[in-house]
């Protein structure tokens, strides 16, 4: 009977964080993956990415792809920039899904 009375004293008792209507409908953050992958490119573009390489703007071929789409990307309205967001994040969430 003690524990029940012992608790009879706290008349101050509140979550330490309370809980609002936005909690329930937040997206969960989906967490992010990287693995590696391969693709086929034909023998030209690959020349054009080694000589990015050559010319020193990067030294990889993953760094000569980033950099082509950042200048790409770079060059898009807002609304276009979204509409790619929109498809990349769509993306990752699979891969985060496959990864699992």
């Amino acid at each position: 009977m003690s524990l029940v009375n012992s608790n009879r004293s706290v008349t101050d008792f509140k979550p330490k964080k309370m809980m609002t209507m936005d909690d329930l409908t937040e997206e969960k953050a989906t967490k992010s993956v990287t693995f590696d992958t391969s693709i086929r490119i034909s023998n030209h573009l690959k020349n054009k990415l080694q000589a990015m390489i050559a010319l020193g703007y990067t030294s990889t071929i993953k760094g000569a792809i980033a950099l082509t789409f950042d200048a790409y990307y770079n060059n898009l309205s807002d609304s276009e920039k979204r509409d790619l967001d929109v498809q990349i994040k769509t993306f990752e969430k699979r891969d985060a899904k496959l990864k699992k």
